[in-house]
């Protein structure tokens, strides 16, 4: 059993309180929630105040929005903010991460500016000030944040893609690509990011270049539904269209009740201009779904 062999190296490590945080995430990985806290209440005992363990009871915190919780855990931080690794910047990144969780916008560039101008050379900080002034839409200012991130950590893979968003907005699209594509190398083979690539490749690319990739990963995982329906919509975009209906045959033909496969034929009836065709298939479908047809449903046919 792999869980057990994990488990079993897991507990051969020194330090308790590593070996308590790596229980932590093998327990939360295998959905086993109250084993999960049970690791990291010994975490907390044993080093309340170690960085780690703040982070956790933080993060757990903000995914609760128990704002409370996560407010003490930053006055903690700032009153333990004597070069312990916490925040060098008296408390102020901790709490821009806060007011980002509560979407205070503002606030956080206000706390993050504060805070650069005491530690100035925090990567990560300059990410957290480029993303909320991207969500502002503060597109010139992000940029300079972003760029002074990857200025600082080259290999900070979210500047690239904060980036590549910041580009794609302003239609830059050979800039988002290439940012995009930095961030897929170093990711270090992130796979949703791979298929976000090979998507934007598609449309804002090199079309015959996503193909290929397509082709490629459709060799190594035949079953991969998801990436034989992209493949299909690229040979689609080229004028592929008999390679396109194979694809969609032989879905349709493994799962018909499929409705992503019932959506990519509609679509292959529609831009052939068979509308009427690709209309009966979805009719056909929530029909039959009957009352177990949900919104997406209807909003597919609709």
């Amino acid at each position: 059993d792999i869980g057990a062999k994990v488990k079993a190296l897991i507990n051969q490590q020194d330090d308790p309180l590593s070996k308590q945080l790596a229980l932590r995430q093998f327990y939360q990985r295998d959905g086993k929630g109250k084993e999960a806290a049970d690791a990291l209440a010994k975490a907390v005992k044993i080093a309340p105040d170690d960085p780690r363990v703040l982070g956790i009871e933080f993060d757990q915190a903000v995914a609760a929005k128990d704002w409370s919780a996560a407010t003490k855990i930053v006055d903690r931080v700032r009153k333990l903010n004597d070069g312990a690794g916490l925040d060098y910047a008296n408390g102020a990144y901790w709490q821009a991460r806060l007011e980002l969780a509560r979407n205070q916008l503002r606030r956080a560039i206000t706390t993050l500016e504060r805070g650069l101008k005491l530690m100035p050379s925090d990567s990560h900080a300059w990410l957290m000030l480029g993303t909320a002034q991207l969500a502002t839409g503060d597109s010139l200012d992000a940029e300079r944040s972003l760029r002074k991130s990857i200025e600082l950590k080259p290999e900070n893979e979210l500047a690239w893609q904060q980036l590549y968003r910041l580009h794609d907005q302003q239609g830059q699209y050979a800039k988002a690509l290439d940012d995009l594509h930095k961030a897929v190398n170093y990711s270090g083979g992130n796979g949703n990011l791979v298929m976000q690539y090979i998507d934007y490749l598609g449309r804002h690319g090199d079309v015959k270049q996503a193909i290929n990739m397509r082709e490629q990963i459709a060799k190594a995982k035949p079953g991969d539904g998801d990436n034989q329906r992209a493949l299909a919509e690229l040979y689609l975009q080229v004028g592929a269209t008999e390679k396109c209906k194979k694809i969609l045959d032989q879905l349709m033909a493994k799962k018909p009740d499929d409705l992503a496969n019932i959506s990519a034929m509609a679509v292959y009836q529609a831009r052939n201009h068979h509308y009427d065709q690709g209309l009966e298939l979805i009719r056909n479908y929530v029909h039959q779904r009957g009352d177990k047809a949900t919104a997406n449903d209807w909003a597919v046919f609709a």
